[in-house]
């Protein structure tokens, strides 16, 4: 299951999500609010250098066949390890 995802996502979904769902800026200023808790002196320019697109981190699904994402893999409210995108996503892909 793991690596159809994995594939589908590659070529297909990952486009296609960062469209319906796109990942927006202001989104990303509301990931660093936290950072301020931790951080109460720290700038607007460093809580923005830390924000990234999104906490997924690529690993693998089989140590035989990989395939590496595309930046549309980071650009999408859900990523790739959310549960309603798996289950999306297989929905889809067996129906």
């Amino acid at each position: 299951m793991d690596v159809i995802l994995e594939v589908f996502d590659t070529f297909a979904l990952d486009r296609i999500y960062a469209a319906l769902l796109p990942l927006t800026p202001s989104m990303l200023a509301f990931s660093t609010v936290d950072g301020l808790a931790a951080a109460p002196n720290a700038t607007w320019s460093s809580l923005k250098a830390d924000a990234t697109p999104a906490a997924y981190q690529f690993q693998p699904a089989s140590q035989f066949v990989s395939f590496e994402p595309t930046n549309y893999a980071y650009m999408s409210r859900w990523n790739r390890d959310n549960m309603l995108r798996q289950a999306t996503s297989l929905f889809f892909i067996t129906w």
